[in-house]
């Protein structure tokens, strides 16, 4: 959280940020909703941005507008990205072991559904369900660009949550898997994908992928899970992309959606070359951002025929 004697400088900066195309709407009211101190003081920052008096086109005051106009819109936002900022941390975790970590996350998302199922899978969604199904159908429809998406192809969602992928896919797969660290969020997820008959879920222990047969799938995909692999512990991501290489078919697609959360953007791309090269995968896509909703970045492998 920024010093509150910075925290002007440092609203002014993600406001120029969002103004010049730098981040979606979305993305700039949750961060700005960690960097204020109070609705009022998000709102006064909306109003009283020198972009304001600077701007000759009016785009900026537009796109100030906008998402003044999302603030309104969205009266618990700010409420609701706190919360779950307060409960889920991006620092590395300080733990003995792996399992110890792990078991650190899982909770901590146990507590965030309980806040907002929607805003714990996506704070950018600011916790409103449309939010997530717009972002979730933009996603989707990338997938589908890529060719991921069959009606004979067997998907595995990696930090599948609350199951909003797996509702979102049913109809465009044969079977899709999702796994995760959070029985809370599994609880939810089944309840959701309930009339899904080619649904299933399995509680992981976030070691390592679940025991499945050699080659049992397509697609191994993970939205924003690899972060917490990667803060978990540093030598999870490894393990993770060995198991997928084992459980994907010849000619399979890895799809990692933000492979970290940290601020060297260099250090993501050289580690994901480094995994593929060891595990033998070809790389499509590596470190692209093709989402106007959200801002991850795309690490897209492929398992050689």
């Amino acid at each position: 959280m920024p010093d509150a004697r910075c925290l002007p400088g440092a609203l002014e900066h993600l406001l120029r940020s969002y103004c010049a195309g730098e981040m979606p709407i979305g993305v700039a009211l949750m961060h700005l909703s960690m960097a204020t101190r109070s609705v009022d003081e998000l709102l006064t920052a909306l109003d009283t941005s020198s972009l304001r008096r600077e701007d000759q086109t009016t785009s900026a005051s537009n796109r100030l507008d906008e998402l003044r106009e999302l603030a309104f819109g969205s009266p618990d936002a700010w409420e609701t990205v706190r919360n779950i900022a307060a409960t889920l941390s991006h620092e590395p975790e300080q733990h003995p072991n792996a399992e110890a970590a792990i078991g650190k996350i899982a909770a901590a998302f146990d507590r965030a559904v309980s806040v907002s199922p929607e805003g714990s899978v996506a704070l950018y969604s600011l916790g409103r369900p449309d939010l997530l199904g717009e972002a979730t159908s933009e996603i989707v429809e990338f997938m589908r660009r890529q060719g991921l998406l069959r009606p004979d192809r067997v998907l595995l969602d990696v930090g599948c949550g609350i199951g909003r992928f797996e509702l979102a896919l049913a109809p465009w797969v044969a079977r899709i898997i999702g796994v995760d660290i959070s029985a809370r969020m599994l609880e939810i997820a089944r309840t959701r994908c309930a009339g899904s008959q080619n649904v299933s879920f399995r509680l992981s222990t976030g070691a390592h992928l679940p025991d499945f047969p050699k080659a049992s799938f397509d697609c191994i995909f993970a939205v924003d899970s690899f972060p917490y692999i990667v803060q978990a512990d540093p030598s999870l991501p490894g393990r993770y992309v060995r198991d997928a290489t084992h459980l994907l078919k010849a000619g399979g697609n890895l799809l990692i959606l933000n492979f970290s959360y940290r601020s060297d953007l260099t250090a993501d791309p050289r580690e994901v070359e480094h995994l593929s090269c060891r595990n033998g995968l070809e790389i499509l896509r590596i470190g692209e951002r093709p989402f106007h909703l959200w801002d991850g970045r795309v690490f897209h492998l492929r398992k050689p025929l």
